[in-house]
């Protein structure tokens, strides 16, 4: 049997035509593809006519293989010779043949076929002159082998799995109230952050890793602009509210509510804190091993250059995280996809690829990924930051499982205020939500309220009063 794919192969085109047990399971996880996913046009060939007999008589073939292919063997060429060596190998492994083995590397076997054939279609694409074709190719989702049964409804242990997704094992958005009505990031789903250049996409992260890391999460964050120390830098001020520079009083605001949650007024705090550059390296050491002793080796943050990582390349450095260092994440903060290597000469339809890939990645690692984006030119000017303001190719928005979009008007910006819209594909979203924030120790969201139009017009009557903040800078 000539071994293009090795003994996998072998044992697995073996299994379908001889294994009783085997047959069944293998003939159902080959799917639409079915004899295609086999290497070779005899592989191919024996594959074809067992699963033909197999959907006839619901029974591999085993010795009638040879009936199969009775014209075939009489002639006297080069096909015949090796479909009747093919055969007698089968014949000698079947006796020994372990049905469970088999079935234990069943989907090894179908997903690196499938890339395999991914692989070779990319290749034909590029020498057509069609990379983006090649892309969209390569980064495809791969659907998985359907090897398992299903669910039983009375299988308690599996089929109340969806109570994994309760309030206190769940993924948090880092924003209070968007936690309470469910809108946090989810298991293979994308979430994508829209928000103008520089205002605060990176700190948006910072709250969703911080929060998730106190969850028990292992959160990977993964830094396309900054340095993985000025990243660092950013947690560790987040995570303590340091100030950058210098120790200084920081004057911030809260929702001040009434004994039923009720909006009633912006409320202005005033407190001190220490800044990190004045924390020495010996007393940020022991404060980090004490405060993170019961989550340890949970947040990983690591840098890629700007411009040069793939989703090829992420999902290498994934599995190189699960061998060397027993790393397997269930959140992804990808900072940010845009910056990921794509073709300058067809951007819109690259950037749409990506996302798409990387959405794909999310489902095929059973993980959250959480992505911002840049809005449009025109977004760092708009009331309001919708959807369409995203920038490059809309095909994102199509993508995505859950849109947060980030607005703030100049008076917001000078109160420490901002608002996010949410949209979300399986869920019913509220309408505005209001924040309060303080770049100023690293915190992205402070406060949050859901305000019913009263509580929004007496909000935005005070914010048009004097502030005693100054926000008006960049985050640092």
């Amino acid at each position: 049997m000539v071994e293009i794919f090795g003994e996998l192969e072998n044992n697995v085109l073996t299994g379908l035509v001889w294994d009783a047990v085997c047959a069944s399971t293998i003939a159902v996880s080959l799917g639409a593809e079915q004899e295609r996913l086999f290497s070779t046009p005899l592989y191919r060939q024996i594959a074809r006519a067992a699963l033909g007999h197999f959907a006839r008589y619901s029974k591999p073939p085993g010795v009638h293989i040879r009936d199969l292919f009775e014209e075939a063997l009489k002639k006297d060429d080069d096909n015949a010779f090796l479909l009747n060596q093919a055969i007698e190998q089968m014949a000698r492994l079947a006796p020994s043949l372990q049905a469970e083995y088999v079935l234990d590397a069943l989907d090894q076997f179908i997903s690196s076929r499938r890339l395999a054939i991914r692989i070779e279609k990319a290749s034909d694409q590029i020498h057509a002159g069609n990379l983006a074709g090649a892309r969209e190719t390569l980064y495809h989702p791969e659907t998985a082998p359907a090897t398992s049964s299903g669910t039983y409804l009375d299988d308690t242990e599996t089929s109340l799995a969806f109570l994994d997704a309760a309030p206190f094992s769940r993924f948090s958005s880092g924003v209070a109230v968007l936690d309470r009505f469910g809108i946090v990031p989810k298991r293979k789903t994308l979430l994508v952050f829209i928000a103008p250049p520089k205002r605060g996409k990176s700190w948006f992260l910072v709250g969703i890793g911080r929060r998730n890391l106190h969850r028990h999460k292992r959160v990977l964050h993964i830094t396309l602009e900054m340095s993985e120390q000025a990243m660092i830098q950013r947690y560790i001020q987040a995570e303590f509210a340091y100030t950058h520079h210098k120790a200084e009083a920081v004057t911030t605001q809260t929702f001040n509510r009434d004994a039923k949650g009720v909006f009633l007024s912006l409320k202005e705090i005033k407190t001190t804190h220490d800044a990190l550059a004045e924390r020495d390296r010996d007393s940020l050491s022991i404060q980090l091993t004490n405060h993170f002793r019961f989550f340890p080796r949970r947040l990983l943050i690591k840098e890629f250059p700007t411009g040069s990582l793939t989703v090829g390349q992420l999902h290498a450095y994934l599995d190189m995280l699960k061998q060397k260092e027993d790393f397997v994440p269930d959140m992804i903060l990808l900072d940010y996809p845009d910056l990921m290597q794509l073709d300058s000469a067809a951007l819109r339809v690259d950037t749409g690829v990506l996302f798409r890939a990387l959405r794909g990645l999310a489902v095929q690692r059973n993980l959250a990924l959480v992505a911002p984006t840049q809005g449009n030119r025109a977004s760092s000017t708009s009331r309001h930051v919708r959807i369409e303001d995203v920038a490059e190719d809309f095909s994102k928005i199509g993508t995505a499982d859950t849109i947060i979009t980030y607005s703030q008007t100049s008076e917001e910006r000078r109160r420490g205020l901002a608002r996010l819209n949410v949209t979300v594909r399986d869920t019913e979203a509220p309408s505005e939500i209001w924040i309060t924030q303080s770049y100023a120790t690293g915190q992205f969201c402070l406060d949050s309220q859901f305000l019913n139009i009263a509580e929004q017009n007496i909000l935005e009557a005070q914010i048009k009063g004097p502030s005693p903040i100054d926000s008006d800078k960049e985050p640092t």
